[in-house]
């Protein structure tokens, strides 16, 4: 095979935002953290992308229009709130806290992404009768 598989392809790149977080959280040096954001950005470039192109497959072709308009909503919903708590988090506690912060939602991302695909993974097994 050739390509690499979706999931794959998504995992590299939560892991990749979680290591760049990581980085960011440790805050060793100026330098490191201009790399733990870059990788962040190289990271998380592909992930919506992947995941709208993937809906058809998830959810049938019918209803992908719904479900990517669903997945923008969410996004836009995302991008109001997980920085506003952010700002909220580093004015009620300090700045350093934005390093644990951005670890801790790209670690959950990760862990809601594991589930479900676990959880697809075991529909396809019952309905294919090999549970």
């Amino acid at each position: 095979m050739d390509r690499v598989n979706h999931n794959q392809f998504l995992r590299v790149g939560m892991l990749g935002t979680i290591a760049g977080t990581a980085l960011i959280w440790l805050n060793p040096s100026p330098i490191v953290n201009l790399i733990g954001l870059m990788l962040i950005g190289f990271a998380q470039a592909p992930i919506a992308p992947t995941l709208m192109g993937d809906t058809p497959r998830r959810s049938g072709v019918e209803q992908a229009p719904h479900v990517i308009g669903y997945q923008n909503t969410g996004a836009g919903l995302g991008i109001a709130f997980f920085p506003a708590l952010a700002g909220i988090l580093a004015e009620w506690i300090s700045l350093e806290i934005l390093g644990l912060y951005l670890a801790m939602v790209a670690t959950a991302m990760f862990i809601v992404h594991e589930l479900l695909n676990y959880q697809e993974t075991h529909n396809e097994l019952i309905e294919s009768g090999n549970d």
